[in-house]
């Protein structure tokens, strides 16, 4: 196996794209010490517990990621360091305090991996970025623009997107000054497909209230690329694997951009394969049929805007497309139980 022998550190184990590269790495051969608040937790760390390869999983409690001092413990003997965990905001709840609640923490966690990860002698830390961190105001000056790894937001205008560039920016300055710790860099856009543990997460919300019909009365506005979970766990471990990795941004997202009513399109698309026949009656009674303000215009369709070519070259093959991965997550919800029948 080609993980034989070698430790990983993954921060924010639990979430859902920590588990799944988790997971994966325990497929490959890895030991994994997974970093989470809670390893007694059977809700939040059940599905790791569960894994066929438990015996190459050890668990590291640590609440605070702002304090190197736990961080060098939970990194002792380890090659390398997946860093996913940030704070991130769920769909309809309000942030009281950006800085304290979203910005701070995440910059001072990177700042915090990154000390760390250094002072035990790791080779290279792979750090879950975001396309909120690649995606500014390009578009608006040229519409013909598309995303590339090139690109920084340059506007931040939600408090998401301003804690998760300037983590990444605080993660590439430790680096320019201590060129001994090599780091990559990974940006998922709006995570889809399948799913392992019923903890509904920012990323599952999208498909999740679609299925139960929070959106029903009206999709909420605004686009946004889509990626596979698979992939983006693979990019990541590809990644921390392969040297022409080394110090590289990969974007892993759809070359084209969605809306709710976009997706909504998609679940129906899927339903008559991903749904039993009476739940998919239900889902399709209740998916949205405009979007919040009917007289307003729905978001633009926005053709070619991101361009994933340098993650496929590195995988060495296309990214999953969407129907497969809305598909998926459909199949996953509907086996967890988390799909609500009636209307």
């Amino acid at each position: 196996m080609a993980g034989a022998g070698v430790r990983v550190a993954v921060t924010g184990a639990t979430g859902y794209i920590g588990t799944r590269i988790t997971l994966d790495l325990l497929e490959r051969g890895y030991q994994v010490r997974a970093i989470v608040r809670d390893p007694e937790s059977k809700e939040k760390c059940g599905h790791l517990h569960d894994s066929a390869h438990g015996d190459r999983l050890s668990f590291f409690k640590l609440s605070d990621l702002n304090h190197p001092e736990g961080l060098e413990d939970a990194f002792q003997g380890a090659t390398y360091v997946v860093h996913t965990a940030t704070a991130v905001p769920v769909l309809g709840n309000t942030v009281v305090d950006v800085e304290k609640e979203l910005i701070g923490p995440a910059i001072n966690g990177t700042k915090a991996v990154m000390v760390a990860a250094r002072q035990c002698g790791v080779k290279r830390v792979v750090v879950t970025a975001s396309m909120v961190s690649i995606c500014g105001s390009q578009k608006q000056k040229n519409p013909d623009h598309v995303w590339t790894e090139a690109d920084w937001n340059d506007e931040m205008g939600s408090p998401y997107s301003q804690a998760k560039t300037k983590a990444e920016r605080a993660a590439w300055d430790f680096v320019e000054a201590n060129k001994d710790l090599e780091i990559a860099t990974i940006h998922p856009a709006l995570v889809l497909g399948p799913i392992v543990s019923k903890r509904i997460t920012s990323t599952k919300e999208y498909i999740f209230n679609l299925l139960n019909g929070s959106f029903a009365d009206g999709a909420p506005r605004g686009v946004f690329g889509v990626c596979d979970i698979r992939d983006v766990s693979l990019a990541h471990i590809t990644a921390m694997e392969r040297d022409e990795a080394r110090n590289q941004r990969y974007l892993v997202g759809s070359r084209r951009q969605y809306g709710i009513m976009d997706l909504a399109q998609l679940v129906e698309k899927v339903a008559s394969d991903a749904l039993p026949g009476e739940l998919r009656d239900s889902v399709l009674a209740r998916l949205p049929k405009k979007y919040v303000n009917e007289e307003e215009k729905g978001p633009p369709v926005i053709g070619s805007s991101a361009d994933p070519s340098k993650v496929e070259a590195l995988l060495g093959a296309p990214l999953t497309g969407v129907d497969l991965s809305i598909r998926e997550s459909i199949r996953d919800f509907v086996r967890l139980g988390l799909v609500k029948g009636g209307t």
